[in-house]
């Protein structure tokens, strides 16, 4: 099944969503066909039947996540025209922080893209051009206003994956926080502390290579 050819059938779309769910809580090796279907109430052929096999399921999910709700989860974030260079990079990071950590705000399609992230599977490439390249290109543009046109798109690049990089950290490393951390639950206090100081670092190292 190609869901950006035709429009899922009532079964497919209970597989999808259900699929979706399963893959979003446990990742792609760790979820069974048997589970899916399970939640979907269809019987374990159906599987084969609308989509092949797991992987082929789990790519259609993919697609499929990346295409829904693009008006109310855009894979870019909102940034005001007229702020300034240092507004827009602390809003490019507070967006981030927000949509990766704050659990009441997320969505399903950013579990399973942390999960792929974590364990990729050949879908990766569905995630890296439908959201993380918009989502790079975006942080680009910022970045390279403060580095200058002299500096190379290496350069550039290099830079917003050590800015995304810090982001980053805080999803993936939770356990190693709580010992710095006295209250390392995540709340809006925390995402702006965190988007100051990552953006602080941030500018000095920006400011910094475009004098060199």
């Amino acid at each position: 099944m190609n869901t950006g050819e035709k429009i899922p059938s009532k079964t497919e779309k209970k597989i999808l969503l259900s699929a979706y769910l399963v893959f979003s809580q446990q990742g792609f090796r760790r979820t069974t066909v048997r589970e899916i279907c399970k939640k979907a109430g269809v019987n374990i052929a159906s599987v084969n039947y609308h989509f092949g096999n797991k992987e082929k399921l789990y790519i259609a999910v993919c697609k499929y996540a990346c295409a829904m709700n693009e008006d109310k989860h855009p894979s870019t974030f909102y940034i005001q025209k007229d702020a300034s260079d240092e507004e827009k990079l602390y809003m490019f990071v507070h967006s981030f922080l927000t949509v990766f950590l704050c659990q009441e705000q997320s969505t399903m399609r950013w579990e399973l893209m942390s999960r792929e992230l974590l364990e990729p599977t050949r879908a990766l490439n569905i995630i890296i051009e439908e959201i993380l390249r918009p989502q790079l290109n975006q942080l680009s543009e910022i970045v390279g206003r403060f580095l200058g046109n002299k500096s190379g798109k290496d350069i550039v690049t290099s830079c917003c994956y050590s800015i995304i990089g810090q982001c980053l950290y805080y999803r993936f490393s939770p356990l190693l926080q709580k010992p710095f951390y006295a209250d390392h639950s995540v709340h809006n206090g925390m995402i702006e502390m965190l988007a100051e100081n990552i953006t602080r670092f941030s500018l000095h190292a920006l400011k910094g290579i475009s004098r060199e």
